[in-house]
């Protein structure tokens, strides 16, 4: 693979990024029914559909370009290192958020908005964020107990990809090995003054390289349409047992959103697939994409259109074995296959570049990922009761909420030298 910086995937992260700040800045104040840390009595349905249309292709697209990375780093590192490097940079984090962020917001909410006797934190953080004390009667949820990683799932997420990587790289390894032990037995003839056959094994020693697979060609149109319908129907099929924004603590330790695990899943394979075999070539997708930019167009009419008439939320579109949520599985597929084409051409022939902001952006947007969530909950908390529209109050923690994330990035970036080297 070229060495050449892709100035534009750099970029595109930090757009995923600001969607998923400005995502949360508004959880207080839609009316999406999915639980948040802060409970506004009046809410506007006008952002809500903002939620499902970014639901539908956002985190797809973010474990496509995490993924796209990982055989590179595997090949040029090798196991040991590739294991130690996303320790450093996934699992860590997870741990420090899960044992003292994530307690400390909800413990936030546990004071304000639920109507249980006072506890201090100390007496919060075992009995009820850990459940120690048993669940009490009448527990308003989501989750018994507590304990949870928030928007830090997509670092477990990664780290069980990465894990399932290593395994199979692995496996793939020695069944090359032992391919070629029994490739290089040479069979030496030897024929003896008694005109005797003797057959002797002699064993070569093989430097084994990582396994070069066959290159498969960037796909057509015909076939992402093919993928589409099927992880449509698939997606359809799953929703029957898990709607989607419905998250669930599998094996107590996976945290998962069933209805979009499809989704991921396929991406990352994707991704995989991109490295391996040189998809992101600005040629492959300047192809496809007049297509699918109309696909993505149509999509997000539908979206729009339906949320005038049965809200995004409903149970009608989010599961269960009914025709509306099988269209809404399908359209949705759609429209984040169109998404992931669409950003894609548009990022790699506009943005394409680099210069000062975009490179402070970049710098900071996986600190920014990590962190932004509490500062947002404190703007909003700031905002909690003023007598203002909710959407008002929407751009206003957008425009103060998103700055300041990048400040404490910046902040944190600047004061912590682990963050520094790993963040």
């Amino acid at each position: 693979m070229a060495s050449k910086r892709l100035h534009w995937i750099d970029n595109l992260k930090v757009f995923l990024s600001l969607i998923v700040v400005i995502h949360h800045c508004g959880r207080a104040y839609g009316t999406w029914t999915g639980w948040w840390f802060i409970k506004e009595e009046i809410t506007t349905g006008i952002i809500t559909p903002f939620f499902a249309i970014d639901a539908a292709f956002l985190m797809s697209i973010f474990f496509f370009l995490a993924a796209y990375f990982m055989p590179g780093t595997y090949d040029r590192k090798g196991q040991p290192t590739f294991g130690s490097d996303r320790n450093k940079r996934l699992l860590i984090p997870l741990i420090f958020f899960l044992l003292v962020v994530m307690p400390i917001q909800t413990y936030f909410y546990y004071i304000h908005f639920r109507g249980y006797e006072y506890l201090n934190f100390f007496e919060y953080y075992i009995l009820v964020y850990f459940g120690i004390g048993g669940q009490p009667s009448g527990w308003t949820g989501p989750n018994w107990p507590d304990l949870n990683l928030g928007h830090i799932w997509f670092l477990e997420h990664l780290l069980f990809y990465g894990l399932f990587y290593v395994l199979i790289k692995e496996q793939q390894k020695k069944k090359a090995k032992s391919r070629a032990k029994y490739q290089n037995i040479e069979e030496d003839v030897i024929e003896n003054k008694n005109i005797q056959l003797r057959q002797t094994i002699r064993l070569k020693t093989t430097h084994l390289k990582s396994i070069n697979l066959k290159s498969i060609r960037f796909p057509k149109t015909s076939e992402l349409i093919a993928l589409s319908v099927l992880l449509g129907i698939v997606t359809f099929v799953v929703r029957i047992w898990h709607p989607f924004n419905e998250w669930t603590a599998f094996l107590y330790v996976y945290q998962v959103e069933w209805g979009h695990w499809p989704h991921y899943l396929v991406f990352v394979l994707l991704g995989i697939a991109a490295y391996r075999h040189g998809w992101l070539k600005k040629e492959n997708f300047a192809r496809i994409a007049p297509f699918w930019i109309l696909i993505s167009v149509i999509c997000l009419t539908l979206f729009i259109i339906t949320s005038i008439y049965v809200p995004i939320d409903s149970n009608y579109l989010q599961g269960g074995f009914t025709w509306t949520s099988l269209v809404y599985s399908v359209i949705e597929v759609f429209f984040l296959m169109g998404m992931f084409v669409s950003l894609i051409y548009a990022f790699q022939k506009y943005f394409d570049s680099s210069s000062k902001p975009s490179k402070f952006l970049s710098k900071h947007s996986y600190l920014v990922y990590l962190f932004h969530q509490p500062v947002v909950i404190l703007v909003q908390y700031a905002l909690f009761g003023l007598n203002f529209h909710p959407f008002y109050k929407f751009l206003l923690t957008i425009s103060i909420g998103l700055p300041l994330s990048f400040f404490v990035a910046w902040l944190i970036k600047k004061t912590v030298p682990y963050a520094r080297k790993y963040l």
